[in-house]
């Protein structure tokens, strides 16, 4: 019996060495962050800094406003299409967004104007939001736009 006793003691003392080894070789976990989230007197002032009288201030505010009031990302703003918006409804379908996924989206009635005078005057372009030579806008060019504000 004692021999038995032996052997498991080993066994257990073992076990945890591996253990304790195991848990030196795994990475430490990444603790997801939260987002910032702008005050609403932030978000306004960074609505007034785009001047609509020209095209690119139209379309950069129009994206502000997008990401801020419907909360797309980047890469869903500058891969919408003319087809993901219907205005008469009010919708917007954002489409392979973050994790591959669809989703429909509400427009609130105060963006409805700034989205149909934009797209009166949008560059003839496969995507709604374009330079105004009709190619798609980096994730770059809005990243800066957005910091440079």
């Amino acid at each position: 019996m004692k021999a038995n006793n032996f052997v498991k003691s080993i066994d257990k003392t073992l076990d945890k060495a591996i253990k304790e080894e195991n848990n030196k070789n795994t990475k430490p976990t990444r603790k997801n962050k939260l987002p910032v989230i702008l005050e609403p007197d932030e978000a306004q002032k960074l609505l007034r800094q785009p001047n609509k009288r020209y095209p690119t201030g139209l379309r950069n505010k129009t994206i502000i406003s997008l990401m801020l009031h419907c909360g797309l990302r980047i890469s869903e703003v500058i891969n919408l299409r003319l087809s993901n918006i219907n205005l008469t409804k009010g919708k917007l379908r954002v489409e392979s967004g973050k994790g591959n996924k669809d989703r429909d989206l509400a427009i609130p009635d105060y963006l409805n104007d700034l989205l149909y005078t934009w797209r009166n005057i949008r560059p003839k372009s496969n995507y709604f939001f374009s330079t105004l030579k009709g190619r798609k806008l980096s994730d770059r060019y809005i990243q800066q736009m957005v910091k440079n504000l």
